[in-house]
């Protein structure tokens, strides 16, 4: 009976542990770019750029990203071109843990409007 409640007592805090690592890990963070019919997210971990166009206007969204900190064009470009409301997936490859990105919209014979560049550290 002794050695079953020191191993009970045992198992509580490691279980406690477990418990504190699954919902650190469960926690991930989205940031989000936008700008009118675009929108791009990167969730923390993930490694992709889910690039949505949000109006069904015929012009493509897409994302400028860097691989750092960088918010200067051009850089490296992800469009989607499945039409609204769907999303696509981009694969992203970074540097030193920190990725940068903006929403932009192809807007044919006028400049792309573009949304605010965001800084991500995962």
């Amino acid at each position: 009976m002794k050695r079953r409640l020191i191993t009970l007592l045992a198992a509580v805090p490691f279980a406690l542990f477990m418990t504190l690592i699954a919902t650190g890990e469960a926690s991930a963070s989205t940031n989000c770019s936008s700008t009118t019919g675009s929108s791009v997210c990167y969730t923390t971990g993930a490694h992709h750029l889910q690039v949505c166009d949000t109006n069904a206007d015929g012009w493509s969204p897409y994302a400028w990203w860097n691989p750092n900190t960088s918010h200067s064009q051009p850089t490296n470009r992800a469009e989607f071109t499945g039409g609204a409301p769907n999303c696509g997936s981009f694969p992203v490859t970074s540097s030193g843990g920190k990725l940068s990105f903006q929403a932009c919209r192809d807007v044919r014979n006028d400049p792309d409007n573009c949304g605010s560049w965001v800084t991500v550290t995962y």
